[in-house]
């Protein structure tokens, strides 16, 4: 589906402190760490947070499927 709609690669982002392990998990499935955006948002303590972005590449999903964990790109 996602060659279909010409994605090349999927995005997300997530606040650091909070989301250790969405962080690991993600990192688990193949998803890359491509930038941290220091003191970007502010949590409900009112006290500014790191997010992080991460991205996978989706549109050669035939060479990362197929991957053993841990091996994929």
């Amino acid at each position: 589906m996602a060659g279909d709609l010409g994605l090349v690669k999927a995005v997300f982002e997530l606040a650091v402190q909070r989301k250790m392990e969405a962080v690991c998990v993600a990192g688990r499935v193949g998803f890359k760490e491509v930038a941290t955006l220091e003191d970007r948002v502010k949590d409900y303590g009112g006290i500014y947070q790191d997010v992080i972005i991460l991205e996978i590449p989706v549109a050669d999903r035939e060479r990362w499927w197929t991957a053993k964990p841990g091996n994929r790109p």
